[in-house]
């Protein structure tokens, strides 16, 4: 039965969540594409597992069209793609392929026939005008929130369950650990993040002093923790928008973790920003780590000046093996893998 499987997969996830496995923010996107889809099946009569037909799902499609409420951002196509690609998921916990190919003949639907998500143009991370734009418009709160993400490059839910414990002011330092019974961090990635004290400290200390009451560093007007701080960059790039100044990009809370991240490599290596990020391993990093095209830039030009000085020095028949030799230094120091001619 379809109501069975749903009301199984839910509590398969609500497990995941307890043991740190799932956020709550996955387990709201995979419950609402399953629920929305069980509804649906109500509706048309569809009440078994093996009654779901390509046919079905085209029809889902338009039903999620029909049904979902307009967001004021992001777009309607992108949401319906991540319901499919979230009952995907619920569909091979079932057994069913939905996506007909070469390789799954027996699929439902061809993959042509499957909503794909628009991609926005990737940026990595936010540039110092940026940050500097949207500090010049935050409030005392918005800031604070800019100032956290930027300095200890947190996810989302970690600045949602931060309490004032964690902040170790004596030791310029922010610990990341779970909240028994009520949150895990990410695949129990537990970890301690230094911070300096110039800048985010000072206004933590002072944001405690203005919120004695509360045990959560950022907590919403119900005194429980803010699962919507995305809402505060929001208004602060609506503010940015009335000045017509505009983020390049879809401005995210996120942006700010792969900004921290690229500026703690420059000063330290990938491992230990591995480890600063809760990663578990330095791969998912390097992801995060965009080519810096002003480092590039530099590498070049001081590789071709390190050439043309050597050349300046030497006979000729040393020039080809010193102009291989500064080639290679060019590309290593610009990360770039090239095959030796």
């Amino acid at each position: 039965m379809v109501t069975d499987a749903v009301e199984k997969y839910i509590r398969d996830l609500d497990a995941a969540v307890v043991i740190g496995k799932r956020s709550k923010g996955t387990w709201r996107g995979y419950s609402n594409a399953v629920r929305d889809f069980q509804k649906h099946c109500v509706e048309i009569g569809v009440n078994c597992l093996d009654e779901i037909t390509g046919d079905v799902l085209r029809r889902h499609e338009l039903y999620l069209y029909k049904t979902m409420q307009k967001r004021s951002r992001g777009k309607q196509s992108n949401t319906v793609a991540k319901r499919f690609r979230f009952l995907n998921t619920f569909f091979n916990k079932q057994g069913i392929t939905i996506i007909k190919d070469q390789r799954n003949p027996n699929g439902l639907i061809n993959r042509s026939d499957v909503p794909v998500e628009e991609k926005p143009q990737h940026i990595n991370r936010y540039s110092v005008a940026e940050i500097k734009a949207m500090l010049s418009v935050a409030d005392e709160n918005q800031t604070d929130l800019i100032q956290l993400f930027l300095r200890t490059g947190v996810r989302d839910e970690e600045a949602a369950y931060l309490t004032w414990e964690d902040v170790d002011f004596n030791g310029k330092q922010i610990f990341i650990r779970e909240k028994p019974g009520i949150w895990k961090p990410k695949d129990k990635e537990q970890r301690i993040i230094p911070v300096e004290e110039g800048v985010l400290l000072p206004r933590l200390e002072a944001r405690r002093k203005r919120q004695p009451a509360s045990k959560l560093v950022f907590p919403n007007t119900l005194g429980t923790p803010d699962m919507h701080l995305i809402q505060h960059l929001h208004k602060v790039v609506a503010k940015l928008k009335e000045r017509r100044v505009e983020i390049e990009g879809v401005a995210t809370l996120h942006r700010f973790r792969r900004t921290y991240a690229s500026m703690m490599i420059s000063h330290s290596d990938l491992q230990t920003v591995s480890s600063l990020l809760g990663h578990s391993d330095i791969e998912t990093t390097s992801r995060y780590l965009a080519p810096d095209q002003s480092k590039a830039r530099i590498g070049t030009r001081t590789a071709f000046q390190e050439m043309v000085v050597k050349w300046r020095n030497c006979s000729q028949r040393n020039m080809s093996r010193i102009f291989s030799e500064c080639i290679g230094r060019l590309f290593i120091r610009n990360f770039v893998r090239t095959r030796s001619c």
